[in-house]
């Protein structure tokens, strides 16, 4: 719901006479075994800034929750959620049922039979040794990216109350977790942590000689583990 007052959109940056709340996590990426009473983290964003972010979220969560595992309960009822939106007898009206049965259609049109090949472009799990199938999903690299920067947007503003300016620039990276691991090392020593309910755990670190740079890591249902970080251009 956009409320009618002045402000500025977090993703954008324009100056708006509408504004709406875009949540940090979408609601459907909390694991059921989140607090009913945990805060969902949420910050000002433009109708149409949210509104895309939105179908963006929403391609990504059915992809990502095919893969999480249905007995853990940092990713618990994910998949489930997710497999009932592309149900057409779930659907509320004829509309809907055509709605859900695009959606699937979308979603089948990914799968692909694994070959040597895909292991080396595969998403870096946290744990690793989890075992594996011989299906894999195919993920857009673009959509995943621009997701990531807007939680590293989202999380500055939530944190700090400011915005990412144009004058900055945000640097995703997919790290395998022996790669990532100095880095998550050093800021559970100096940094910040923040856990919305099981699923979601982020860690941020800020340069001490420049207070506008930051470094954070995201950890989605204890599976996926994402890097981003936002530095001034100038320095």
């Amino acid at each position: 719901m956009a409320k009618l007052r002045p402000a500025r959109c977090v993703h954008c940056l324009n100056e708006v006479d509408c504004i709406t709340d875009d949540h940090l996590f979408p609601k459907s990426w909390y694991p059921s075994s989140t607090p009913a009473n945990l805060e969902k983290w949420k910050f000002p964003a433009c109708l149409k800034c949210n509104r895309a972010y939105g179908l963006l979220e929403e391609g990504l969560r059915l992809l990502l929750a095919a893969c999480v595992s249905t007995t853990s309960p940092a990713s618990a009822g994910l998949w489930e959620s997710a497999r009932d939106s592309m149900n057409p007898a779930k659907a509320r009206d004829a509309k809907d049922a055509k709605r859900r049965e695009n959606v699937r259609t979308r979603f089948l049109s990914r799968i692909r039979e694994l070959d040597a090949s895909f292991h080396a472009h595969a998403l870096p799990e946290i744990h690793q040794d989890r075992p594996k199938g011989t299906i894999g999903l195919l993920v857009p690299a673009k959509e995943l990216h621009r997701f990531i920067e807007k939680l590293v947007r989202g999380s500055i503003y939530i944190t700090e109350r400011r915005y990412v300016e144009e004058k900055q620039e945000i640097t995703v990276s997919l790290l395998r977790p022996e790669d990532s691991a100095p880095i998550v090392s050093l800021l559970e020593q100096v940094g910040e942590m923040y856990e919305r309910g099981l699923g979601i755990r982020i860690r941020k670190g800020v340069a001490q000689e420049a207070k506008a740079n930051a470094v954070f890591v995201f950890d989605i249902w204890n599976q996926f583990r994402f890097l981003g970080a936002v530095t001034d251009r100038n320095l």
